[in-house]
């Protein structure tokens, strides 16, 4: 991908929006700035007087990890020089510890002023913020499929749940319990049959009554299996380890059947989460899934096992594909498309298909009931933070993940990382 070319600050200014996702209102935006790149980009309110101090306290940490060239300060302001006090405050942060300022900018009613131009080449007046049709730099994120979003509280609201599909969905789970599985016939997705795309086709004909399918009884899985680290760990009974033979041999077969079971529901889920995978120019969007398979996608991510595999498959190098559980790794590349939304390389390719995978996870979080909602949100943020960069949704997602689950403690996690800009390397 040829690199993105900023011509000075009205540049910068004109692509910021697209970096953060969102028009910035009413805020500070610390840009670093590195071998003529923008690099991390933060975005904090704009704090009362008696709270400069602690905002950028909170904003130098991961701006001293970076270790940027430069640095720019922008102040998004309604009221003249309300945002003058915290660009000083950061000035003086960023030169005490040897960080050049690039420049500060404050913008306003849709004009810019350069704070510190001291040559008079800036009108005194500020001038028009760039038209984006006239910011070559712009044509290249809409070549990404990249656009920003009226505010910040857009991109929270993107994430509000389809009231007539989550509920659909909520009745589908219900049907079965909180966290048994299914298999649903095929209807149309596209050219394919949903069920045939999702593997979950069976002959089992509807009940002529209710056109429900048939549903099978969850797999049975003996009392002796537990989880131990990220693997089964099989426990006989006290007969067998008293030699019983006959007992040995039964308890074999359960342990072998119920793995069987679980292999068989892992690699069904697997398949459907190769349609949600799916980044392909002609792909089908997800709203033609029936709530059956929305179900089994979100009851799927229970399994943690299962919900750390495509973690790792969406972000490659955040997690080894060794230290998941069983023969999840093997499945995993059987039944999931190739990454193409990471690589050696960046490229516009990479950043289209990441984009649209980041889309795909908000129209699946968006038809889950609360109740299941909180394991996509966060892989949602997982993907949009270690893969793209998206601090906003990644954000907005896992806050909400949290609101619905306190104690989720993946999210916690994610939550983490975001708060203090670590972001770990993804890799080809």
């Amino acid at each position: 991908m040829n690199p993105i070319r900023l011509r000075g600050p009205a540049d910068v200014l004109a692509v910021l929006p697209f970096q953060l996702g969102y028009h910035p209102h009413e805020a500070v935006v610390v840009v670093a700035v590195s071998h003529r790149s923008i690099g991390l980009v933060q975005r904090l309110d704009l704090p009362p007087a008696d709270e400069v101090d602690a905002a950028v306290d909170a904003l130098l940490p991961a701006l001293e990890r970076e270790r940027p060239e430069a640095v720019l300060l922008v102040g998004y302001e309604s009221a003249q020089s309300s945002a003058v006090p915290v660009l000083d405050a950061l000035r003086d942060a960023c030169e005490q510890r040897g960080m050049e300022v690039l420049d500060r900018l404050l913008v306003r009613e849709g004009r810019w002023y350069a704070v510190d131009c001291a040559t008079g080449c800036c009108p005194e007046g500020g001038a028009p913020l760039p038209a984006p049709e006239d910011t070559p730099a712009v044509a290249d994120f809409v070549a990404m499929e990249t656009a920003p979003l009226s505010d910040r509280e857009a991109v929270t609201r993107q994430l509000d749940p389809d009231p007539v599909r989550s509920a659909e969905v909520a009745a589908a789970i219900r049907q079965v319990g909180p966290r048994t599985t299914w298999r649903a016939a095929g209807r149309t997705l596209g050219r394919a049959p949903a069920g045939a795309a999702f593997g979950l086709a069976r002959g089992d004909l509807p009940d002529p009554v209710t056109g429900a399918l048939p549903l099978p009884p969850p797999p049975t899985v003996p009392p002796f299996l537990r989880v131990v680290g990220s693997r089964s760990c099989k426990e006989p009974p006290a007969e067998v380890l008293d030699g019983d033979l006959e007992r040995e041999a039964e308890w074999a077969a359960e342990a072998a059947a119920a793995e069987r079971a679980r292999d068989a529901r892992r690699l069904r889920q697997l398949s459907g989460w190769a349609v949600v995978c799916d980044v392909s120019a002609g792909r089908p969007p997800l709203d033609g899934l029936a709530p059956e398979e929305v179900a089994d996608l979100a009851l799927s991510l229970r399994d943690v096992h299962l919900r750390d595999g495509l973690i790792a498959w969406f972000s490659p190098g955040t997690l080894p594909l060794e230290a998941l559980d069983g023969d999840l790794p093997d499945q995993l590349r059987s039944c999931l498309p190739r990454a193409s939304w990471v690589g050696a390389r960046r490229s516009r390719g990479r950043a289209i298909a990441a984009r649209r995978l980041q889309g795909r996870l908000v129209e699946l979080c968006r038809m889950l009931p609360a109740e299941e909602a909180a394991p996509a949100l966060t892989v949602l943020a997982h993907v949009a933070w270690c893969v793209l960069g998206d601090g906003a949704l990644a954000r907005a997602a896992v806050e909400r993940a949290l609101a619905l689950e306190p104690d989720y403690r993946l999210a916690q996690l994610v939550a983490a990382m975001v708060n203090v800009a670590f972001r770990p390397t993804v890799t080809a």
